[in-house]
């Protein structure tokens, strides 16, 4: 649980660190309700470490604990392709409908 713990807070360290960094036009946002255009619209790196927070959240959620570079490569296309389609669909619906597709 510590341990857990202790990769969540460096998680959302470094993606504090990394909106810090560079400027994006979304300067705040509710992780529960950020949409595919909103994270579109962020720098890249600051796309990589969200979507690899919310891809670790996801995954715990659903118990699902092993995974694979590949794995995670596909579910960062799949994702992307999703939300180039619809920028309206929450990032979340994103990912679930790719952990759906799987």
């Amino acid at each position: 649980m510590k341990k857990c713990l202790g990769l969540l807070l460096l998680a959302l360290s470094l993606t504090n660190s990394a909106f810090a960094e560079e400027e994006s036009n979304v300067a705040e946002f509710d992780l529960r309700t950020i949409k595919c255009g909103q994270f579109l619209a962020l720098n890249e790196q600051s796309r990589d470490y969200l979507f690899f927070f919310l891809y670790g959240f996801h995954s715990g959620v659903n118990k699902q604990f092993l995974h694979s570079v590949p794995k995670i490569e596909k579910a960062v296309e799949s994702v992307g392709d999703l939300c180039v389609k619809n920028t309206e669909l929450l990032v979340l619906d994103a990912l679930g409908k790719q952990y759906d597709a799987q």
